[in-house]
């Protein structure tokens, strides 16, 4: 699972609950927390080869 979000969002512990149920649940999951305020073509590249390299079946 591919969690997409940014550096705010991530390093405040919003997203702490999902990782904890992820986890809990026995679901692999990577972070992409480099998404920017409209994001570019490169910002989704980059995200797209995280989900690739990492095997991610799914995205949130």
């Amino acid at each position: 699972m591919l969690i997409v979000t940014d550096k705010s969002i991530h390093g405040c512990g919003l997203i702490e609950p999902l990782k904890a149920a992820l986890r809990a649940a026995g679901i692999r999951f990577v972070v992409f927390d480099e998404t920017v305020p409209n994001p570019t073509v490169r910002n989704v590249e980059d995200a797209r080869s995280l989900y690739l390299k990492e095997g991610c079946q799914g995205i949130i």
